[in-house]
Formats: C-alpha cells, structure tokens, sequence
C-alpha cells in the first residue's frame, strides 16, 4: 500500500522525491518524533513538539471544539489536552499515545 502511494506521489512531482517515509521509535511520541526528525533529522524536539502542542490546543480550544463538534464530544476535549502533555501517563490498560484528534 505505501509503495504504491510514494509512486503516485513520485509520478505527481515529477519524478521528484518529495515524500520520503522515516522510521521512528513506536513509543507513544511517534507522531512528534516524525515531525522532530522530518524538520531536523532527528528525534530531538518531540518534548518542545508535545508542549507546543498541548499549549496550541489550550489557547484555540473553543475554535477546535466548534470545528469538530460533530466528530468529538465536549467532554473528551480536557482528556485530548492532557494527553498533549509530554509528561503524561496514560491510566493502567491504555496505550500510550496520541488520539486521532492529534493527526485528523
């Protein structure tokens, strides 16, 4: 399924790589990882990400509950904030990680 993606995307831009898939540590923060390591090179920012991030969705947060109201309930939004924190620890029996919200 990817192979044949990153050739629709390579046909599209001209034979172009402009798209290249990196590997990064399945560890909760794969989301900031990939981000940190697509602008840098490296994983070193996930931290900085994680905090920009739970501070983005705290100071827009009416703005993305009426833009997703259909898709997610008001009351998930405190849960999708704390979860942006990098120091958080999800309770016994929950994956660590970022919700679908993060990456809609």
């Amino acid at each position: 399924y990817l192979h044949d993606t990153l050739e629709d995307i390579k046909r599209a831009n001209g034979s172009r790589e402009c798209l290249v898939p990196v590997h990064v540590d399945g560890d909760g923060h794969c989301l900031v990882h990939a981000v940190s390591r697509a602008l840098v090179g490296r994983e070193l920012f996930w931290h900085a990400l994680r905090e920009n991030l739970k501070k983005h969705f705290t100071e827009n947060l009416a703005r993305y509950k009426a833009l997703f109201h259909d898709f997610i309930d008001a009351a998930e939004w405190e849960d999708i904030v704390n979860e942006c924190d990098p120091l958080f620890v999800p309770p016994e029996g929950v994956p660590m990680g970022l919700r679908n919200i993060h990456i809609f």
